[in-house]
């Protein structure tokens, strides 16, 4: 039945209406406030800083992000030192460096790295390596937010 200006619309079906109206506005904002939760900002990124420590900077990074960075100098007599403030995990790879490469290599998949650690929590871990220069690569194994420095001590 089609309702004509001037006739009174039964009580019943008014109450209907708006009810299903607030329902629509309710859903609404419910796939606007779940759109704009899917917008959280994700980054992964590796640089070495100024003291000459790996940096890793993680926020809502998703499994499979991965970043490499430029050589970690490791003397004779020091350790890896590893600090971090991490919810997630994060695989950490040393790959060696000769001093007579013209140019930095990037590791394919198949080269085997001369160290590899995993960090998957909060705190300060120290780890033994030759002396030497490295190429140092890094992915998130896992939804990961937080920050790893490296350094040699």
């Amino acid at each position: 039945m089609i309702w004509r200006a001037g006739v009174k619309m039964p009580e019943t079906i008014r109450r209907c209406i708006e009810m299903l109206k607030k329902l629509l506005k309710a859903a609404a904002a419910a796939v606007f406030a779940l759109s704009l939760a899917g917008c959280a900002k994700s980054e992964f990124g590796m640089r070495v800083n100024e003291d000459l420590n790996v940096e890793i900077n993680a926020e809502n990074a998703t499994k499979g992000s991965n970043a490499m960075a430029g050589t970690f100098d490791l003397k004779d007599g020091q350790k890896i030192v590893v600090e971090s403030e991490i919810d997630g995990e994060v695989l950490v790879k040393f790959y060696s460096v000769t001093n007579d490469a013209e140019t930095l290599p990037v590791p394919d998949e198949s080269a085997k790295p001369d160290f590899e650690l995993t960090v998957n929590s909060s705190g300060k871990t120290e780890y033994d390596l030759a002396a030497g220069d490295y190429f140092v690569s890094s992915e998130a194994t896992a939804k990961t937010t937080g920050k790893i420095i490296i350094s040699a001590k």
